[in-house]
């Protein structure tokens, strides 16, 4: 099943902080080919700082953009692996690309 919220951001602080709710959710990163990276957390906005602030300290490149929706705590990790078997992420990496960030 696809994104059910169905928006996308640029991966910007601002876009961060004003679009992202302090909730319970999961999230997918992208860059301009494809998703690169799926998560998720019990406080959306603050995970997607951490993720915005490490990669700028460490200089990894920052992701083109962000997508979330909410759910509740105990249907995260299932979101996850739904996402991950539709992107067909999990096959590709050869190992899951889950993250429990906070």
């Amino acid at each position: 099943m696809p994104w059910q919220s169905g928006h996308y951001y640029l991966f910007s602080k601002l876009l961060i902080v004003n679009a992202v709710p302090c909730e319970s959710g999961v999230f997918g990163l992208y860059n301009i080919q494809n998703r690169i990276f799926i998560g998720e957390s019990g406080n959306l906005r603050a995970a997607l700082l951490r993720l915005y602030d490490n990669m700028q300290r460490f200089g990894f490149n920052l992701p083109a953009g962000f997508t979330f929706e909410l759910c509740q705590a105990r249907s995260r990790v299932a979101r996850v692996k739904e996402l991950l078997a539709d992107y067909d992420l999990e096959s590709k990496a050869g190992c899951p690309n889950i993250v429990l960030y906070g």
